[in-house]
């Protein structure tokens, strides 16, 4: 019902729905002004109100209620009104008022007045024509009933909360403030209020400009405390947002709604109890064939509605017509958080039928199934709404839980399942299901102990179930087994591995699942022959079943793969996992969780095959991707860190490997304890670094306490001793321990060839330290024949082409330069020095010192000039003036120079190499110049 008054002037003044206090300004001339007060607290919209200089004639302001239409319209109104001789603001919401409207403004022309309004606004609309006028109606509600009162000419500005109006002419979208427009808002509104308590409470409200200022005219009239306030927010939302009366305006968010939901409850029955699903779900778009697909879980009328396209799109429609949802496409979103919260408190209820529409939407299978992701990818926001009632089915958690822990969100796996645990009869089969997969993100978690609790659990179950399924018993048995191995607890391990390949093994028959099953079980014992063939069939079985490019299909090739390597065959491997990455990341996208294991094996195969500069981007692709969904201090991240490092360390660069080393040995100390075999591990790793830049003394403690950790969790015997005894042997050596090293050494030989066999490449990496060890002693024969076995399983193995092979080479040349067997030396330094450089590059340290030794052979057999070539680029490469190898290089360039008359040149040369030597040596400069000397007397002796 509308209220008239008579103005000063002889205008009136209509109120409709909401207050409207309007400045009429006096006839001057043909000029006229309507408009309401400006608004003081206006702030923001800059670019919005740029934008409505450069619209046409009819321009529609649409947006939900309260976001704020009216303000832009009145905003820009004032800012333009000077430019226009007629300025005129016409409330629509009750078009059959605007006739009166407009008469007001006909007689604030001076036009002849008309007893009745309609022909009244005839005379208007004509007198504006030519004009410069700006008309603007206000909320209005249907565009058909606007459209017979637009002038010809002129500029019209319209307000509404509906849709069509596209048929009048450009329709522009307000949205919400931003977050800076909020907080401005509230402060200038609030002035007390600190940012960041005004940055919660925009937050909240979402940035919807009439909740903000309800919320600074309640805080200004109760003197609530902000805190206080944000706390009945939260426990009270739906009638909050009816408190706050702002000046000048008598309605609030919820009468609104109101008015909005009542229209919309008579226009169309069925998009009521669609609006309430909508607000039980999440504020992110819902598939609109979520409902379609599964009436029989709808209530009525919608049930009846979703089958029929025409009373579905109307009804739908209705929603998008009122501003209570937007359509993109195949998909709604409800608009706004605070409407969504204000449908649930006045509709209590629970989500029990979003939970029947998603259970029977959602693809059961999830692990290894890509094709079914998009659809989970869709649903998840709105699963994990409904996951949040306690209620809610333990199955739809399970399957959340699953498909948070295939797409690497650890914790929120953890989290659900855990839950549908709890809510399971734990009398039933389906807990030993959720129990393995709660197993698993608590491994993932790096939860250890609460992994080997729930797994020794799993298995009594299993034990107690009568006719338990093979897989379940399997899978319970090789979980128990792998949290047994991580808490250094091996023989027990073992045991249960035993119990469950002699399962797996009855099972063959059942498809290349349990082949590959079986596969995995022979890796773990070590038994790397048999795997192979196994595995081999498993990939073509599995590309069968599934197709070549399916996730299933990759497992398999990374653990031939793994065979391979296990075996020493890497460049059989490369192909397997180059594959399976491609395959991994076709299905997860190349920055997901999902494809850390794959970039890992690449990256580390690569480093097998001598390319560690190739390694590193995938390398530094596993580190960011960890870090980012596991955060740095999860065990994965300490493991990609020892990976890194370790590439760092191959490619030359020990001391940038350094640091890493020491991060991932402090990370796995804390999760493992002190005493832990991959404590021992990382703590090697970090002493080799150290070795390799010639700081024996750091190492060796390292490695006596590897060798500690791996003899107490596995025994003096055990496979996994063989490295961090050769580690330590090397370190004796280095520190001029060469007897005490050899001992040490020839324990950790005779473990390698027991565990692997006298022509594994393992063996061979001892063999190498064993023909070091001996070279220091002096004793050149023996070393030499242990060079030359080792050079020849890592040939057969790795191909003649490999790095490791490069330095077997230039150990043997070492010993023939020393025996003074120059032709022998030469050609085996050449062919070193081609591998090393092409695979390193030149700067690479196995580089700079075979260069050294080359050039030395070259000046014994007379080839001075070609020995130059070698020293200078040598020179170029190495560090700065202080490297201790810089001293080296310079004395025996300084002797070659000597031998080409190049005297000045030469005494250069030996200053520069003098001056860093005794900087560098100190006390051992006499044996530093020894030794020069000793490589520059070596001739050949035939």
């Amino acid at each position: 019902m509308s209220q008239q008054a008579t103005a000063s002037d002889g205008a009136t003044v209509y109120q409709a729905g909401r207050d409207i206090h309007v400045h009429v300004h006096p006839r001057r001339n043909g000029v006229a002004r309507h408009l309401p007060p400006p608004n003081p607290n206006f702030t923001g919209r800059t670019e919005l109100l740029a934008a409505l200089d450069d619209v046409p004639s009819v321009l529609t302001l649409r947006g939900m209620g309260g976001v704020g239409k009216t303000q832009l319209a009145l905003a820009y109104a004032h800012r333009v009104a000077a430019t226009f001789d007629v300025v005129w603001w016409v409330p629509a919401e009750q078009s059959t008022l605007i006739p009166d409207h407009l008469a007001d403004l006909g007689r604030a022309l001076g036009l002849p007045s008309e007893d009745d309004p309609v022909a009244m606004t005839a005379v208007v609309l004509a007198a504006l024509h030519g004009r410069r006028s700006l008309l603007v109606f206000d909320n209005a509600d249907d565009p058909a009933a606007v459209r017979e009162f637009l002038p010809s000419g002129g500029r019209v500005l319209i307000t509404t909360r509906r849709a069509g109006f596209t048929a009048l002419g450009a329709v522009l979208d307000v949205d919400v403030l931003s977050r800076s427009e909020s907080v401005a808002l509230l402060r200038r509104r609030v002035p007390e209020i600190a940012e960041p308590s005004a940055a919660g409470l925009a937050e909240f409200f979402g940035d919807l400009p009439l909740a903000i200022e309800q919320a600074s005219a309640y805080l200004d009239a109760s003197g609530l405390p902000v805190e206080d306030y944000l706390d009945l927010l939260r426990t009270r939302t739906a009638e909050m947002i009816g408190h706050g009366r702002i000046a000048d305006r008598q309605d609030t968010l919820a009468t609104l709604w109101d008015l909005s939901l009542a229209a919309v409850a008579e226009q169309a029955p069925a998009a009521v109890p669609l609006l309430d699903l909508l607000a039980r779900l999440a504020p992110e778009p819902v598939p609109l064939d979520l409902f379609t697909k599964h009436s029989e879980v709808l209530p009525a009328p919608l049930a009846e509605v979703v089958t029929d396209p025409l009373a579905w799109a109307n009804t739908v429609g209705v929603l998008v017509d009122r501003f209570l949802v937007r359509r993109a496409g195949r998909e709604v979103t409800i608009v706004h958080r605070l409407l969504q919260q204000a449908l649930v408190a006045r509709s209590p209820g629970d989500r029990s039928t979003c939970q029947e529409l998603l259970l029977a939407d959602l693809p059961e299978k999830v692990v290894g199934t890509p094709e079914n992701w998009p659809r989970w990818r869709a649903l998840l926001p709105h699963v994990l709404a409904v996951c949040e009632d306690s209620s809610v089915d333990a199955m739809l958690l399970e399957r959340a839980g699953t498909y948070l822990l295939e797409h690497g969100r650890v914790a929120d796996a953890h989290t659900l399942l855990e839950r549908a645990l709890a809510a399971l009869d734990p009398d039933g089969p389906r807990p030993i299901v959720v129990m393995n997969k709660l197993w698993s993100a608590l491994h993932a978690l790096g939860r250890h102990t609460d992994a080997l609790g729930l797994a020794q659990r799993a298995l009594a179950l299993c034990n107690a179930t009568p006719d338990v399924h093979a897989d379940h018993l399997t899978m319970a048995l090789i979980q128990l087994s792998a949290s047994l191995q991580s808490a250094g607890r091996p023989q027990e391990a073992r045991s249960l591995f035993d119990r469950a390949l002699r399962i797996a093994g009855k099972n063959l028959d059942l498809g290349p699942s349990h082949m590959t099953h079986y596969g995995g079980i022979l890796l773990a014992q070590g038994r790397y022959a048999e795997a192979v063939p196994l595995l081999e069939r498993g990939v073509a079985a599995t590309e069968v079943a599934r197709g070549p490019d399916h996730l299933e299909t990759a497992g398999v090739l990374q653990l031939l793969a793994q065979a391979h390597r296990l075996l020493g065959r890497p460049t059989s491997a490369r192909p397997l996992l180059e594959r399976a990455l491609a395959i991994v990341e076709s299905a997860y996208g190349p920055e997901h969780s999902g494809v850390v294991a794959a970039l890992s094996a690449v990256g580390d195969v690569l480093i097998a095959v001598g390319d560690s500069i190739g390694a590193q981007p995938y390398l530094r692709r596993v580190l960011e991707i960890t870090e980012a969904v596991y955060g740095s201090t999860h065990p994965q991240f300490g493991a990609t860190l020892n990976s890194q490092a370790n590439a760092w360390r191959v490619a030359g660069h020990p001391a940038k490997a350094i640091s890493l080393h020491q991060r991932a040995a402090a990370m796995a100390e804390e999760t493992y304890g002190p005493d832990h075999p991959v404590v021992a591990d990382r703590i090697g790793n970090l002493g080799v670094a150290l070795c390799d830049l010639e700081r024996f003394a750091e190492a060796l403690p390292l490695f006596e306490r590897a060798v500690a950790c791996v003899e107490a969790a596995h025994g003096p015997d055990h496979a996994e001793l063989a490295v961090p005894l050769a580690n330590l042997g090397a370190a004796l050596d280095g520190l001029g321990r060469p007897a005490e090293a050899l001992p040490v050494l020839e324990r950790a030989l005779r473990i390698a060839e027991a565990v692997h066999g006298p022509e594994h490449p393992a063996v061979a990496d001892v063999l190498g330290v064993v023909g070091s060890n001996l070279f220091r002693q002096g004793r050149f024969e023996q070393a030499r024949r242990t060079y030359a076995r080792a050079l020849e399983i890592k040939q057969a193995a790795l191909g003649a082409g490999h790095p490791h092979v490069a330095g077997l080479l230039a150990q043997s040349a070492n010993i023939s330069f020393m025996l003074g067997k120059l032709s022998e030396a030469r050609p085996a330094y050449e062919r070193a020095v081609a591998i090393y450089e092409g695979a390193f590059g030149p700067e690479h340290p196995e580089v700079v010192s075979i260069r050294q030794f080359l050039a030395l052979t070259l000046r014994a057999e007379g080839r001075s000039v070609e020995a130059r070539t070698h020293l200078e680029r040598a020179l170029e490469v190495v560090g700065g003036p202080d490297d201790p190898r810089v001293a080296a290089i310079s004395l025996y360039l300084a002797r070659v120079l000597l031998d080409l008359d190049l005297t000045e040149e030469a005494r250069a040369a030996h200053e520069r190499g003098m001056a860093i030597a005794e900087a560098v040596y100190g006390e051992g400069l006499d044996n530093f110049l020894g030794g020069v000397e000793h490589l520059l007397s070596i001739r050949e002796t035939g």
